[in-house]
């Protein structure tokens, strides 16, 4: 771009300006206005370029202050100045409907009209706003066409493979099925999404991915997305060895007939099975007689001690699952067994290696995570789930800072179980498709090694 046409896109920009700002003072703007202003300028004509950026700006209004309003949490939209509400407006316009213009040219433009129109704090303000709304909404963007053009070679099942940057589109990346732990088929699950007005979904069954293609294929039929996942359990020491902590690691976009993956949740499938059979056995000793074997078969995808603390209640042999958890089955109770554990190496190879992204489940549920964040990190963690219904505001945001400043994705989902599992609603907790267009970035990477 020669340098003749930076300058009328300048003009263009600071023209936009003065017509938006116009605009908020009067609750309108229409062609006459925008003449009166070019003449008022000393311009012959409307800006071509500033005009397209008002007529942009405007029709896009509300999703950029939208954005805007969500990247500037101390602010609100209505008591920002004027100038600075209107380059934003201008700027994150420019960020995300103009890939042709590089986004440095875009904010250093937006911070020196600010520095010309806007007070002294203007600059930074600008600045800092819009380089967030670059890394979190225009960057995914920029390559979306690319993207979406990999998407769907990778994952031609997928019921839409176009997950474009949008930030109106919402999905819940956290829900179970009966294929593990939860109430619903992997078919009724993803109707319920689709009836909750959700725009795509991850079924993320525990050590997992039997429900994965009926999900998918429901999908297609609803005309909702559906990412193929699954929650592994995962294990860390901390630095002195001292704790061993239990993480829940949430693996995207996998391909989930990988050979190596469905043979290690083979495994684990009859490690648990083992288990069960010497917890029932060890109960027996307690005089206390249940159908292991009936459990099992009820259950064998992913059968494990809650099983048998649900069967134990039934039986009334205690009133609560902790009751059940203090006397019998806990740490080192009379009918406690241990179980065959994954580090989080292998959890995490095991996930990349089939083609997906890893993302550290609900952190704000153990204990002394943050201590062991930077190890986790180190052993390949993609992202965190941010947004969770039993993370409160501080935990959300501190989680939020954490992925930010280690260059992690953003996700979150409601851990749905079904009605009456977990008090949570499917939808409770989403992200959009920003999101989980990083996601499958990252996802990408993967299949490309």
């Amino acid at each position: 771009m020669n340098r003749k046409n930076v300058r009328k896109r300048s003009l263009g920009r600071e023209f936009a300006l003065k017509a938006l700002y116009l605009r908020d003072i009067r609750d309108k703007l229409d062609d006459d206005q925008l003449r009166l202003l070019a003449q008022t300028e000393d311009l012959q004509n409307i800006p071509v370029f500033g005009k397209e950026l008002i007529d942009g700006c405007l029709a896009e209004l509300e999703q950029l202050d939208g954005i805007i309003q969500k990247v500037a949490t101390n602010w609100r939209l209505e008591r920002m100045p004027n100038i600075d509400r209107n380059i934003l407006r201008i700027g994150a316009y420019e960020l995300m409907h103009c890939p042709e213009t590089p986004h440095k040219v875009i904010i250093n433009e937006a911070i020196e009209m600010s520095k010309t129109y806007g007070t002294e704090d203007s600059p930074n303000f600008i600045n800092g706003v819009l380089d967030q709304i670059y890394t979190e909404y225009s960057a995914p963007l920029r390559s979306d066409q690319t993207m979406q053009e990999q998407h769907s070679k990778l994952y031609p099942r997928l019921s839409n493979p176009e997950f474009k940057s949008n930030p109106d589109k919402k999905a819940d990346l956290h829900l179970h099925s009966d294929a593990s732990d939860g109430e619903l088929s992997p078919e009724a699950v993803v109707i319920k999404a689709k009836e909750c007005g959700l725009d795509a979904v991850s079924l993320t069954d525990h050590d997992s991915v039997e429900g994965v293609r009926d999900a998918i294929e429901t999908g297609k039929k609803m005309g909702i997305a559906v990412i193929p996942g699954v929650e592994m359990s995962a294990y860390l020491h901390s630095p002195n060895g001292s704790k061993e902590h239990e993480l829940h690691i949430l693996g995207y976009f996998i391909e989930e007939n990988d050979k190596e993956l469905n043979e290690e949740l083979e495994k684990l499938r009859h490690v648990r099975i083992e288990r069960v059979r010497k917890i029932e056995s060890k109960l027996a000793e307690c005089d206390i007689h249940l159908d292991g074997e009936r459990i099992i078969n009820e259950h064998y995808s992913t059968v494990g001690r809650l099983h048998v603390a649900q069967e134990l209640l039934k039986m009334g042999v205690c009133k609560t699952i902790n009751e059940v958890f203090e006397k019998y089955l806990g740490t080192g109770k009379p009918a406690y067994v241990p179980k065959e554990k994954l580090s989080v190496r292998r959890t995490i190879y095991l996930i990349h290696q089939a083609g997906g992204c890893a993302v550290l489940a609900h952190p704000g549920l153990t204990e002394g995570i943050e201590n062991v964040m930077e190890k986790i990190e180190q052993e390949g963690i993609d992202g965190i789930e941010v947004h969770y219904p039993e993370h409160d505001a501080k935990t959300e945001a501190f989680w939020m800072d954490t992925a930010r400043k280690n260059d992690l994705a953003i996700t979150g989902g409601s851990d749905f179980h079904g009605e009456r599992a977990n008090n949570v609603t499917l939808g409770q907790e989403t992200v959009s498709f920003v999101e989980i267009s990083r996601l499958l970035e990252k996802a990408d990477s993967y299949r490309r090694r």
